[in-house]
């Protein structure tokens, strides 16, 4: 479910209770801090993780997908996934790379 939707999902069963309209306000206000909390959150994880594969990339000359592979199999980890890479480079395809 989008953020966006979870918003309105929310704001809509707030507004169709049977609180006094400023502490629905004081709710929609809450409901929608913690919402742009956990987007925040996770865009803040995506953006780290957008950062390691651009440094698997720079170091190995893996191309994005296979940089993400790496990572993923080594529990983003970037010592371990370079450390694998080491292990394996010789018996990664041709098109893996850059």
């Amino acid at each position: 479910m989008s953020v966006q939707t979870e918003v309105k999902s929310r704001l809509a069963e707030f507004s169709a209770s049977s609180l006094p309209l400023v502490q629905q306000q004081a709710l929609n206000t809450l409901v929608c801090r913690d919402t742009l909390l956990r987007a925040f959150i996770i865009l803040s994880q995506h953006l780290a993780e957008q950062a390691l594969v651009l440094r698997v990339c720079g170091r190995t000359r893996l191309n994005v997908n296979y940089a993400v592979d790496c990572l993923t199999n080594n529990a983003w980890n970037f010592e371990k996934a370079i450390v694998n890479f080491e292990e394996v480079k010789d018996t990664i395809p041709r098109d893996a790379f850059l």
